[in-house]
């Protein structure tokens, strides 16, 4: 994916966010990228290429996370009964302390 298609993706994505989060985006990569503004068009076409190759990432991440998120709720609410007890295994061949 060249420059442009990645910036695009990356307005795209951040249309989708809500101001809380575009706002905590915006001070992580001023603190981790030195990027200071808005995350507009404009300015990412000014962003170095590891720098902008970051931000796609992440945004990758937000979208996986919105579109994939599992239905815990929905898939354990027809189960009868839940396991109540957890074990790691048994102890085999105990010692005696010296």
């Amino acid at each position: 994916m060249d420059r442009d298609e990645q910036i695009a993706f990356i307005v795209t994505e951040l249309e989708q966010l809500d101001n809380k989060n575009r706002t905590r985006l915006e001070d992580a990569c001023k603190v981790h990228c030195g990027h200071t503004g808005s995350l507009s068009e404009t300015n990412l076409h000014e962003w170095r290429d590891e720098h902008l190759n970051i931000l796609y990432s992440i945004m990758q991440g937000v979208r996986m996370t919105r579109e994939y998120v599992p239905d815990m709720a929905g898939a354990y609410a027809n189960v009868d009964s839940m396991q109540s007890r957890v074990s790691f295994g048994q102890v085999f061949g105990k010692r005696d302390p010296d």
